[in-house]
């Protein structure tokens, strides 16, 4: 595959200062690759400057299919994880309102007609 350029962004430009521009593998984990097209300043991204980039990218349709269906998997358990844990917030309210007796006004539990 034929090299592209790309645009390097810093997504967090308080992190110029941990950078280690001579060690590029240090580098790549820092940084953010985006299309020349896209201009992440309005996020405040950094521009750190363009590279040439050559994809290696040979995997098989199967290969493709099984990685996509992890990546969803551990999607969907984050979701479960997340919204598990509000949901029992709420069930958890639902349950100590309908724990509270309902009593008319000027009666108390104890009287009787």
């Amino acid at each position: 595959m034929n090299p592209i350029n790309v645009n390097v962004w810093l997504s967090n430009p308080q992190n110029v200062l941990k950078l280690s521009l001579n060690n590029p593998n240090a580098l790549i984990d820092q940084v953010i690759l985006a299309s020349e097209s896209v201009d992440m300043s309005h996020h405040g991204w950094a521009l750190l400057g363009k590279a040439r980039v050559e994809f290696d990218i040979n995997p098989s349709p199967q290969n493709i299919q099984l990685e996509a269906i992890k990546a969803l998997g551990v999607g969907l358990k984050k979701l479960n994880e997340e919204y598990g844990a509000k949901r029992n917030i709420f069930l958890e309210a639902i349950d100590k309102l309908q724990a509270i007796e309902y009593c008319p006004e000027g009666r108390s539990e104890g009287d009787e007609k």
